[in-house]
């Protein structure tokens, strides 16, 4: 699951930072997506002994970074961690994510970039709303996506208690819904689509029935 979770966010964030090599990433895994009114950050930490601190940043440009919370790990046991932390006061609409690491031997390095799409629904009328470029003047454009109806894809999935489900299915769209079909793996209810091998698809709620 993890390997497979950490190509398809390749796939989503590559449009945005092509040419670009995050030493962050060698040392995090690491997610952001809407939850209620909050936006959670998760990340798994291997090896913790390597470093001090996490600083949790966004920005709206994707360019300008500011650190909303600090998280002090000082190389603690075990090597392996996992951590959930919110910010309870995102931005409206587009909005980016990362992680900076401060590093025991007295380095900095930060994580790729993570786009979230906060409020003011990411699909209208039938069209979803894209963000073209970090930094990009023009903030977003339109797709339709009816555009998608049909398509088999590759999913993550993401339920409301934060549980992720990799899915490969065929992507249902009618009256302004997005739909998958119910398996044995991934039970009915709502999800959001927190990665996707269609970069458009990422932050979309979904109905699995």
């Amino acid at each position: 699951m993890r390997f497979r979770s950490l190509f398809i966010l390749g796939l989503i964030v590559a449009p945005f930072l092509m040419g670009v090599q995050y030493e962050g990433d060698d040392y995090v895994e690491f997610t952001a997506y809407i939850s209620g009114d909050k936006v959670n950050v998760h990340w798994t930490a291997n090896p913790r002994s390597k470093i001090n601190a996490f600083h949790l940043e966004r920005s709206r440009n994707g360019e300008d970074f500011e650190t909303f919370k600090t998280i002090e790990d000082e190389g603690k046991k075990p090597e392996t961690a996992e951590f959930l932390e919110s910010d309870f006061n995102p931005m409206m609409g587009w909005s980016y994510y990362r992680i900076r690491q401060d590093m025991r031997n007295g380095k900095e390095y930060v994580t790729h970039i993570v786009p979230v799409f906060y409020r003011a629904g990411r699909m209208k009328k039938g069209k979803l709303i894209v963000p073209e470029k970090i930094g990009s003047e023009d903030d977003a454009t339109t797709m339709k996506a009816s555009d998608f109806d049909g398509q088999e894809l590759v999913f993550v999935l993401r339920d409301d208690n934060g549980e992720e489900f990799y899915y490969e299915a065929i992507l249902t769209v009618k009256d302004n819904r997005l739909t998958l079909p119910v398996s044995a793996t991934v039970p009915a209810g709502q999800y959001m689509i927190t990665a996707c091998t269609k970069t458009p698809l990422l932050g979309i709620e979904v109905i699995v029935k």
